[in-house]
């Protein structure tokens, strides 16, 4: 007997997820329209109908009178009825967003990251999702997040990040450990590309590159409004594609990566040793910004100069552009995207950069694949939205996942 009531539940589950599914997907409808496309028995269909208004994920928006007969109930998904929250890993930073069930943010939260060690990130990103969750105005249901480094396919684990030291880190399962919630990741480059195109919109552009530019280098790649991931979610990976042939070393054990020369630690690696090496380094808006300590040397700092003419920082600024200029080129050729975004810490170099990219470009990518490109630079937070919108596409488009994840039994979690 006691198989049999599961059976039962069972079956009411995905009985009720697909009408659930079907009034989000369609769009306004009524109880005989879902019971005209269902199949289902009236009584069923009432019951179910009955439960999700209850619960509120779905909401009774008029009546819709047709000819003499009575007039029927419309009704609608309720987007705002729960909450998923996305965050991005940035390097100093946690970037946190709250939005409804349709992808639409609605609060914002950021929380500063003790260094690089993984408990003590997993811990703040912990508590930073906690303080975000007391300002949700329905039950937080979910979690997405963008990390550095080659994620696997399955959204659970940080293979390995270079950058930080992290390798085989079991991110997706340790913060649910901490949070009781389904939480799914993606690299941080993937999951900024998805805050560009949103979830479900129809707008934008169809195929999309994004170039996230920080202490490593990845580009998330969007085809017919669908992130690619490759075959072990390692798609992307432009960091450690050869710039030049014999080049500086590079911690992946390649050599002439771009990351030796485009990362925020190459870049101003090279302008510390310019400076060391120039005739009059005092001259330098460099220099006299740091007072000489160039240790003290910062990505912002050096965009300012390079907006101010001074030429130690333009010419560095100018083989940075240079080289994601190269590697962006051939990305336009090979996929023939509507845009190319670059996001990230080093877009603090500013017009600069962009102009250094683009003159790259224009002699490199082929006329017709660049003829209607758009090709720029954004200092926005995609990356939360993003990992927000992962996790909605990860869940909402199973009726299964929707079901379990939109049940009652999540509200009250730790």
């Amino acid at each position: 007997m006691a198989n049999n009531r599961g059976l039962a539940a069972g079956v009411r589950d995905v009985n009720s997820a697909a009408l659930l599914d079907a009034v989000r997907r369609d769009g306004p409808t009524t109880r005989t329209e879902l019971l005209q496309r269902s199949g289902l028995s009236k009584a069923t269909v009432s019951v179910i109908v009955g439960d999700l208004l209850e619960r509120g994920l779905i909401k009774e928006t008029g009546r819709l009178q047709q000819g003499r007969g009575r007039s029927r109930a419309v009704l609608e998904f309720d987007p705002a009825a729960r909450t998923v929250a996305g965050a991005q890993l940035n390097d100093e930073a946690c970037e946190f967003v709250l939005t409804d069930l349709y992808g639409n943010p609605y609060h914002q939260h950021r929380v500063a990251l003790p260094g690089t060690d993984p408990d003590r990130v997993l811990a703040a990103v912990a508590d930073g999702f906690r303080t975000v969750r007391d300002a949700a105005t329905s039950p937080v249901v979910g979690l997405g997040l963008g990390t550095p480094g080659n994620v696997d396919r399955d959204g659970r684990r940080v293979v390995v990040a270079l950058t930080h030291g992290w390798q085989d880190l079991p991110v997706a399962d340790r913060l649910e450990d901490q949070l009781g919630i389904p939480v799914v990741i993606a690299n941080r480059a993937k999951v900024a590309a998805l805050g560009v195109i949103g979830h479900g919109q129809p707008d934008g552009p169809q195929d999309l590159i994004y170039v996230y530019l920080g202490s490593g280098i990845i580009a998330g790649i969007v085809i017919d409004r669908r992130l690619y991931f490759g075959r072990d979610g390692s798609a992307g990976d432009i960091g450690h594609v050869t710039v030049r042939a014999d080049g500086e070393l590079c911690n992946c054990g390649n050599r002439g990566c771009l990351h030796t020369y485009a990362s925020q630690e190459a870049i101003l690696g090279a302008v510390r040793s310019r400076l060391r090496e120039a005739e009059h380094p005092e001259e330098s808006i460099l220099w006299q910004r740091t007072d000489g300590a160039l240790a003290s040397l910062t990505v912002p700092i050096l965009g300012e100069a390079a907006a101010a003419g001074d030429p130690i920082a333009l010419a560095a600024v100018d083989q940075v552009g240079g080289s994601l200029g190269l590697v962006i080129a051939n990305l336009i050729n090979t996929l023939n995207p509507d845009s190319v975004i670059i996001g990230g810490p080093t877009t603090g170099l500013g017009a600069p950069l962009l102009a250094a990219i683009e003159a790259e470009v224009r002699r490199r990518a082929l006329s017709e694949s660049r003829r209607e490109l758009q090709l720029s630079l954004t200092r926005e937070e995609n990356g939360p939205a993003g990992a927000a919108a992962l996790w909605l596409s990860r869940h909402l488009d199973d009726s299964y996942s929707l079901n379990r994840i939109l049940s009652d039994e999540l509200e009250g979690t730790p």
